[in-house]
């Protein structure tokens, strides 16, 4: 099984790899059996040497071939890479929460625009599938909550244009071709909303 460039175990072998030939350059450790490695390495540019590093050696073998700085710096490697990497997914998961909980209220905003229906009466615009417009209010100030405050006014925007058109309509002074543009805005505004950088990427843990 070949070990990446970022597996520990190649890392570690590399060094005893380097130890046991001197000068030479490991290019490549994976495991071949438990008991062996097959390194390749080259002296020199033209000359590649290929063989099986045995590894049925002591802990006490492997201290004696590694020096006492390798050491120091294969600890304090393996020691600083199991928190970073902890700190690194926490932190990584954190993004990805806030991201999430901003697309899912772009999204139910986006799905309460397009659930309005209208459609050209006798004398005025028939508006219908109004029920759940007032989510509109809500969800702004949800965005707001999570500081994301130029998204919230542009719902708040979007919900003061619906109910302006609305009413428009109400009193028959707005034809359904200006409706429908207006519609087509509203919907397009909501899908370029962005959330705020510098709370999606802040390390404050309240920023949820």
């Amino acid at each position: 099984m070949l070990y990446g460039r970022r597996d520990p175990r190649a890392w570690i072998w590399q060094i005893v790899g380097r130890q046991l030939c001197g000068s030479c350059r490991v290019e490549k450790v994976y495991n071949r059996t438990n008991a062996k490695l097959l390194v390749s390495w080259r002296p020199t540019k033209s000359f590649r040497i290929v063989g099986d590093l045995d590894l049925k050696i002591t802990f006490e073998r492997l201290l004696s071939i590694m020096s006492s700085e390798n050491m120091f710096i294969l600890l304090l490697s393996l020691t600083s890479s199991l928190p970073i990497g902890i700190l690194a997914g926490l932190y990584s998961g954190l993004i990805i929460t806030r991201y999430s909980r901003f697309t899912s209220l772009r999204n139910e905003v986006i799905r309460i625009v397009r659930s309005i229906d209208y459609m050209a009466g006798d004398t005025k615009l028939v508006i219908a599938g109004l029920e759940e417009l007032p989510k509109i209010f809500l969800i702004s100030s949800d965005l707001l909550s999570l500081h994301h405050r130029k998204a919230a006014d542009t719902v708040l925007t979007v919900n003061a244009a619906i109910l302006e058109s609305n009413t428009l309509a109400e009193r028959g002074q707005i034809t359904s071709e200006a409706y429908g543009e207006r519609y087509l805005h509203w919907q397009k505004m909501i899908r370029e909303m962005a959330p705020s950088k510098a709370i999606i990427f802040s390390i404050k843990s309240w920023h949820l």
